[in-house]
């Protein structure tokens, strides 16, 4: 059976499929209503993100696409982008993400938080030193700060994480 990993503040589910060829592929089971609430941008990965079933809103640059089953949508590096399920019925949609990276280990990480309670009700960890960790990860960025300022501060408090042991501790805890 997969492992399925849930996070009650975005409401879904996540389950990793596949990782070959340095992408990471999974399945997001999004119920109604739920999804990102904030908007965010990768700087070194694109997500190609492909309906299975149900009617997903995915924002990208400030215009918003509505996916229905086998409907796609790419998002590349710097694209400004969010989903959501505006619909009264669960959504379930495939995600390629390439290059890999960290992505796996650190959507482990930020979906363990949220469903240990340890984020706020935007699905922020509460921890700055979480907060930097999962962040440096998942290579996320608000574009409501300047990009060097984010990479400064959050390389910065993830270093430090390190040299704590935070960062060792939430890989042994949620990304056994």
């Amino acid at each position: 059976m997969t492992k399925r990993y849930p996070n009650p503040t975005l409401q879904n589910e996540i389950e990793f499929t596949d990782t070959t060829n340095g992408t990471l592929r999974f399945k997001t089971y999004l119920q109604a209503g739920g999804g990102q609430t904030q908007s965010h941008y990768h700087t070194q990965f694109s997500e190609f993100f492909k309906v299975v079933d149900g009617v997903l809103h995915v924002d990208v640059n400030g215009t918003t696409h509505i996916l229905y089953k086998n409907d796609t949508a790419l998002i590349r590096p710097y694209d400004i982008h969010r989903f959501y399920n505006a619909s009264n019925a669960s959504v379930t949609f495939e995600v390629d993400a390439r290059p890999a990276l960290n992505l796996k280990k650190g959507l482990q990480i930020m979906y363990g938080l949220a469903k240990d309670r340890k984020v706020n009700a935007a699905g922020i960890p509460t921890n700055i030193f979480h907060l930097a960790i999962g962040v440096h990860m998942l290579d996320a960025y608000s574009p409501s700060m300047p990009l060097k300022l984010q990479q400064l501060g959050i390389s910065t408090l993830a270093t430090v994480g390190k040299l704590l042991g935070i960062k060792k501790r939430l890989l042994t805890r949620y990304c056994t």
